[in-house]
């Protein structure tokens, strides 16, 4: 979906696309499966109210829209609810404010990043950091959403080209690994 002739108008398809790949993940995590072929007024409305589930601070809430088909585990929930923040971030009703999609891959590849390594300590506040990590990068277009129903994602820092995570996403208990200098 790229129109070479005016980098303009690329930008906005740009962020169409990622509010499309938003509601395919949507899809995903509550079963719904009719939402990404949609744009009417119901499926706006079913979004918004969707979304409001989907927190940061709060995994427990995420329980109420998950698809019920899926067996889920401590650990699969916790890559679910960062796939659904992932998804919500996506969805941010203002396309400047919704992440680059290689932010959204960053993120994806690494689902544990986002809801374990982001503390909230006020030690993690630091924004000025010119070397900012994906996550940082990630988290500030969801930061400053207007739709986000009052809470506020809090920024955290990068620690060199260091990434800890893991590669692939299969629940196994934590065992995360550490990978240096990796880059796409």
């Amino acid at each position: 979906s790229s129109n070479q002739g005016n980098p303009g108008k690329s930008s906005v398809t740009c962020a169409y696309d990622v509010y499309c790949f938003g509601k395919i993940l949507i899809e995903l995590v509550t079963g719904n499966i009719d939402i990404s072929k949609s744009d009417d007024a119901t499926t706006k409305d079913w979004l918004e109210q969707t979304l409001n589930y989907i927190t940061i601070f709060d995994k427990e809430r995420l329980a109420k829209i998950v698809d019920p088909s899926l067996i889920v585990d401590e650990d699969l929930l916790e890559e679910v609810w960062a796939m659904a923040i992932v998804a919500k971030s996506c969805l941010n009703p203002k396309p400047s404010k919704r992440p680059p999609m290689k932010h959204v891959l960053k993120a994806l590849e690494n689902p544990l990043k986002i809801v374990r390594e982001e503390s909230f300590s006020s030690a993690k506040l630091r924004t000025t950091s010119s070397n900012r990590s994906w996550s940082t990068a990630f988290f500030g277009s969801w930061r400053h959403s207007s739709s986000d129903s009052g809470a506020t994602i809090r920024e955290g820092t990068s620690s060199g080209n260091k990434q800890t995570g893991r590669s692939g996403s299969h629940g196994s208990g934590g065992n995360d690994h550490s990978s240096s200098n990796k880059r796409s």
